[in-house]
């Protein structure tokens, strides 16, 4: 290491980038990583926190795609050097003007009245929340006539909220589909929610719902819909055989929680709440997890419109200054939107569908840092820490997002006539965004860079959609190019900048999981880590096939792990099984070499379909069991729909499709 000398020409006492024992000691320290001299011969644990220091130089890989930036941009200033851009800034330029002077002649047609302005209502393009006779806000925007109606009841329902939960309640009994949970299980589920789903995926906000539930008894934030949704989630974190329709099957675990949670929300989805939103959005995860992929979109997609229903999705603040809401519920609302925003990138990413939620459409502000989650301690039987920084990173998991919610959207959008030079540089700069986003990570949503010491599980979830997002950007431009040991075979390029950037991502993917089985085992990681084992084996997969004996090498190596995280993650969800047959399927069509084809588990000696016990069939393909088919459906479509107090449910095909998922069989499935 280069010595560093001050400007007064004289040696620095300590390195700028000491590690922490030498730091607090106030010592030499030659920087050496990964320990530094002094702490060998001390024979002292050495570790390194300086990336918090403004004084730490930017990382190599920053650096490269910040050059790589610069040269996409020159080469367009160059071809585009002299284009006759003026033309459309100056017509852009007075249309902006004209709508600005009619916005200013709206706003003052009628000075210092008290009368509304009919000019000022028509030309508003804000919209506008309406609250109806449920009590509920709803919202309605500018191309709505019914905007035009303020603070008038023109959202209202011609059923209340509490009709609804009484039909439910009566359907329920009718049906024998109401489950009593005990005090001491109840307990046990909320505590799995609490420590594992809800710190990474922040639905519910737990000091209200605990309040209402436990003490207040109100049902405005806990409500027997959302009840149900928690504990039908829970139980799939849990081993207890009374969650479970088979106790021999883990796939059926919360079964009965799930049923009574749609019931309900048939009836509550006419007349939608705030914890409406809630139940649902956790019911899209529950079917994702049984591997019911249509009925978990379509549940995800429920929970956006119902929030957008609400408003969730603008600021709220003149409402509560008006008191038309509370501060608290205000906060819950926003707190609701984000999770809804968040699910919906995930699955848009996870299925490679559009997003419901565009960016243009929102003004909710932000989770505050000064909530209590953010400060509430998080532990386990092993493992503990202060604070849990929730919001800061349920912020982050946002901000990921809004920086490659677009870019990747455009990238593979079928219709995109982008040229390759406009591509190139919506890659490149969406790259440099997200090294900076990367670098501008607060101390305490980083790595813990010793793997001896654990990180917050909600922590490795965000680095692990982190690199979800390298992989997505680069993948569609690794180029392929033949090889002479095959001449009749394609080969990743080596030495390509977006196979480097996609394989050091995957190998991360990789490095994460082992961490998170490490510390606290996959029986209790969240299900959206499916999908960023799945992308990383992909690129692992591709990696197989280089004639490069190193890269090959440690591609298989990462992909045992990455394969042996998607098997044990199978217990919770059954997703993972269909991502573990996806991957085989790929190996095998791809024409691995053995050794890779052992690591995703195909094996030539694997049972014939003869060998299948019953009620269980095996993918000859892949030769691994596949999920029964007992056990895996919702309602059955034999249920005499009886009339209830008088009434007979309505629209008796439609809850068919909504609740029961068609039987199927083989190795893939239509819903």
């Amino acid at each position: 290491m280069k010595s560093q000398v001050t400007a007064s020409g004289k040696p620095r006492q300590r390195s700028s980038l000491a590690c922490n024992l030498c730091r607090t000691k106030r010592i030499k320290c030659d920087g050496q990583r990964p320990i530094c001299t002094t702490c060998i011969t001390n024979g002292e644990h050495c570790e390194y926190t300086s990336q918090d220091s403004n004084r730490k130089p930017p990382s190599k890989r920053y650096v490269e795609a910040l050059q790589q930036r610069i040269r996409s941009l020159e080469s367009q200033l160059e071809k585009y050097q002299g284009a006759n851009a003026s033309k459309d800034v100056d017509e852009s330029s007075r249309l902006e003007e004209s709508c600005d002077n009619s916005e200013d002649d709206s706003l003052s047609d009628v000075p210092n009245s008290t009368h509304r302005s009919p000019t000022r209502d028509i030309s508003d393009r804000l919209g506008a929340l309406n609250i109806g006779e449920d009590g509920q806000i709803h919202y309605f925007g500018s191309r709505s006539n019914f905007s035009l109606l303020k603070n008038s009841p023109a959202a209202s329902s011609t059923v209340s909220s509490r009709e609804l939960e009484e039909q439910a309640a009566r359907t329920l009994d009718c049906l024998g589909l109401r489950v009593e949970v005990s005090d001491e299980l109840r307990d046990h589920l909320l505590e799995l929610f609490w420590s594992w789903q809800n710190t990474w995926q922040y639905i519910v906000v737990k000091q209200p719902f605990l309040d209402d539930l436990l003490i207040n008894h109100t049902e405005q934030y806990a409500t027997p819909l959302l009840l149900s949704a928690v504990l039908a989630l829970a139980s799939r974190y849990s081993d207890r055989d009374e969650l479970r329709s088979d106790p021999l099957d883990p796939n059926t675990a919360g079964n009965a929680l799930a049923e009574q949670a749609k019931m309900i929300l048939f009836y509550e989805s006419q007349a939608p709440k705030v914890t409406t939103i809630q139940a649902t959005a956790l019911l899209c995860l529950r079917e994702i997890a049984t591997d019911k992929e249509a009925l978990g979109w379509l549940y995800c997609g429920m929970a956006a419109r119902m929030a957008f229903n609400l408003g969730l999705h603008l600021d709220r603040t003149h409402w509560c200054e008006t008191g038309h809401i509370t501060e608290q519920a205000a906060e819950v609302g926003a707190t609701v939107w984000w999770s809804c925003y968040v699910l919906d990138k995930l699955f848009n990413i996870g299925l490679g569908r559009p997003s419901t939620i565009q960016e243009n459409e929102i003004s909710a502000a932000l989770p505050s840092l000064e909530h209590s989650a953010e400060h509430e301690p998080w532990s386990n039987q092993q493992t503990s820490f202060p604070k849990g920084h929730i919001i800061s990173n349920v912020r982050a998991t946002i901000e990921l997002f809004r920086i490659t919610g677009s870019p990747l959207d455009e990238i593979y959008r079928p219709s995109s006539r982008r040229l390759r030079a406009h591509t190139r540089d919506l890659v490149t700069k969406t790259h440099v965004e997200l090294m900076k986003f990367q670098t501008n990570l607060p101390s305490c949503l980083r790595l813990v860079p010793s793997p001896l010491s654990p990180t917050l599980p909600h922590v490795y979830q965000l680095h692990l959609q982190y690199h979800v997002a390298i992989i997505l950007l680069h993948r569609p431009f690794i180029g392929v190019r033949g090889h002479a040991s095959d001449p009749g075979g394609f080969h990743p390029r080596e030495g390509s900048t977006h196979l480097v950037e996609c394989s050091q991502s995957a190998q991360m993917i990789s490095t994460i999981l082992r961490l998170y089985k490490k510390h606290y085992t996959l029986r209790r990681i969240p299900i959206s880590s499916i999908h960023c084992a799945f992308t990383a084996s992909i690129i692992l997969l591709l990696e197989a096939t280089s004639p490069d004996p190193k890269s090959k090498s440690r591609a298989i190596a990462s992909l045992n792990i990455v394969v042996e995280a998607l098997i044990d993650m199978s217990t919770a969800w059954a997703w993972s099984q269909r991502a573990l047959q996806a991957i085989q399927k790929l190996a095998r069509e791809w024409s691995v070499c053995e050794s890779a084809l052992m690591a995703v588990g195909i094996d030539d000696t694997a049972p014939s379909v003869e060998d299948a016990r019953p009620g269980e069939t095996w993918d000859p393909n892949t030769g691994i069991p596949m999920w029964t088919l007992q056990g895996l459906g919702g309602f059955d479509l034999e249920i005499p729909f009886v009339g209830v107090g008088g009434e007979g449910l309505e629209y008796e095909d439609w809850i068919g499709t909504l609740f029961h998922e068609a039987q199927f069989s083989g190795g893939g499935h239509d819903t």
